[in-house]
């Protein structure tokens, strides 16, 4: 995980010439919601059990954000929370599989 902010930190640098502290959220970000070869699932999703919505769509109007409703909302975070563990153990398969 070191190595792999690191070179995201380091190209991101090399690429924009700002500060490291500047940087670190956006390379974060990537690193949490890139899926993993071993995995093939996004490390967010594995810990919150929900696909993680981009800041910038928030803001916007887009289908996501405009049929939003919390009810159903809270329904279906509770649904894919259920399912978390059979996402782990499919996640935990794949990383075997792949070693």
């Amino acid at each position: 995980m070191n190595r792999t902010l690191l070179y995201g930190l380091k190209t991101k640098l090399e690429d924009t010439g700002g500060s490291w502290v500047d940087e670190l959220p956006s390379v974060l970000w990537l690193y949490c919601t890139t899926p993993w070869e071993s995995t093939r699932e996004m490390p967010f999703n594995l810990c919150y059990g929900v696909e993680a919505a981009v800041p910038t769509e928030v803001g916007l109007l887009g289908l996501r954000v405009e049929c939003f409703d919390l009810a159903t909302n809270s329904q279906r975070v509770r649904e894919c929370l259920d399912l978390l563990p059979e996402v782990h153990d499919a996640a935990h398969l794949r990383t075997a599989a792949y070693q």
